[in-house]
């Protein structure tokens, strides 16, 4: 069989049917951000990375040694190291309470990464954060309110229902169920009975056929649209980001892409703003604030020389 001529996952999945000027300059010309994440996207990778060797090890001293090499955010007065190390003392008391247990992957991970034939053309690839014994999988989130001031769990949890990463876990993985755990951040009020919310809340989601077929029959049908839309413009499908730059560039490519204006002109942090990128006139300040394209670099530097 041949090797597939587009390997793509949700992410670049969510970005052509959000908008196609966004796909264009970040996957298939190499459109990079700049600017550092935030605290809430650190300390949710780190929460992440530490709960995986809290799972391995069961120690949460180890655990909290890896998260507090990952998150570099000392002024935050919400995600706080002491905060973290409650999370994972309670994400392991849940674990343990609900009986969970884990298969450890041969890449001696508990995350599960796969990269799986779609059609002969595409490939599905991602990533899930636990496989269970039992074969059901789930995927871990963290979020800054995890109940409302009624004890409930907020809508955070159910708007990932159905949710197409979700039913690609699914499909990938072979899966009947996905177990959404959301730990929260913020340090959760007294309730009227004088006790804290509890840190964690998950929803079990039974995955039906028709979604497995749903998903393969969408996955499919955008895969497709991809790659027609870069064999029609001459653009390599891959990481060849330098020269299908130049060819956007210089054949005026992005105006083939549409822009979706519910979305791409709210704010300066999209690079489908960046008319003016395609002129080569980068203003320095988009470059220094926002995105910066790598094959500009020396061309900047020659420009600020002169």
């Amino acid at each position: 069989m041949n090797s597939p001529l587009l390997t793509f996952d949700h992410s670049q999945r969510s970005a052509w049917q959000g908008c196609k000027r966004m796909y264009l300059f970040r996957h298939i010309c190499g459109v990079r951000k700049a600017t550092p994440e935030g605290a809430g996207f650190a300390f949710g990778s780190a929460f992440h990375s530490a709960s995986e060797v809290l799972d391995m090890v069961g120690d949460v001293a180890i655990a909290m040694a890896t998260f507090t090499s990952m998150f570099d955010f000392p002024d935050d007065k919400v995600r706080t190291l002491l905060r973290a190390k409650h999370m994972l003392e309670s994400y392991q008391q849940y674990t343990k309470q609900n009986n969970w247990h884990f298969t450890q992957q041969e890449e001696g991970t508990m995350e599960i990464a796969f990269n799986k034939p779609l059609t002969e053309r595409i490939n599905y690839a991602g990533r899930c954060d636990r496989q269970f014994d039992n074969g059901d999988i789930g995927e871990w989130k963290t979020t800054y309110y995890l109940y409302n001031s009624s004890g409930n769990p907020m809508p955070y949890l159910q708007q990932w229902w159905g949710h197409n990463s979700i039913r690609g876990y699914a499909w990938a993985c072979g899966a009947n169920r996905v177990h959404l755990l959301g730990v929260g951040v913020y340090p959760q009020k007294e309730c009227r009975g004088g006790k804290e919310y509890p840190c964690c809340a998950h929803l079990t989601i039974p995955i039906i056929p028709w979604e497995n077929k749903q998903f393969q029959y969408e996955a499919a049908t955008i895969g497709e649209e991809i790659i027609s839309a870069c064999q029609t413009h001459g653009l390599s499908i891959g990481s060849d980001f330098p020269s299908n730059l130049e060819k956007v560039l210089g054949d005026d490519l992005h105006s083939f892409f549409p822009t979706n204006t519910s979305r791409c002109y709210f704010t300066v942090n999209n690079p489908c703003q960046f008319i003016d990128l395609c002129t080569r006139d980068v203003p320095r300040g988009l470059v220094e604030g926002n995105y910066v394209v790598d094959a500009f670099l020396p061309w900047l530097d020659e420009k600020e020389d002169k």
